[in-house]
């Protein structure tokens, strides 16, 4: 999985911090986000277990670093239970919902809710300026 940075990155000029910026997957313009940022983290050093994860929000590729990939969950709807109300102290608007597998709780990200629909509009007009960016593999 690729990280954004190298000569296969391109930063776009005036994206918010948490966007790293595009980079050419086979072909596609993939906008990268550093999950730490978009959360308000302090960044970490990548390290060998940091991962750029590919996904699709509204039909469109992103990717989003993230601090390391532990398993890969295949959760049907039925076994997602809603977000329980944690009062003013904890934002949940992001979390879709929350699972139990193997005894183990699994909180759910609600990846439509990334980005905000002003950072969608500027990151689609901003990706026609990264035409000239190389494919990888």
């Amino acid at each position: 999985m690729e990280r954004c940075h190298g000569p296969h990155c391109r930063r776009i000029p005036q994206a918010p911090a948490y966007v790293l910026g595009v980079l050419n997957l086979r072909g596609a313009i993939v906008p990268v986000l550093d999950l730490r940022l978009r959360f308000g983290l302090v960044r970490e050093e990548y390290s060998a277990t940091t991962v750029t994860v590919i996904i699709t929000v509204a039909g469109r590729y992103f990717g989003v670093v993230v601090d390391a990939v532990s398993d890969v969950l295949d959760v049907s709807a039925g076994a997602i239970e809603p977000v329980p109300d944690m009062g003013t102290t904890v934002d949940t608007e992001y979390l879709k919902g929350l699972t139990s597998i193997n005894e183990r709780m699994v909180l759910l990200l609600d990846v439509d809710k990334l980005l905000q629909p002003q950072e969608a509009q500027m990151l689609e007009a901003a990706l026609t300026a990264a035409s000239d960016v190389k494919a990888v593999a």
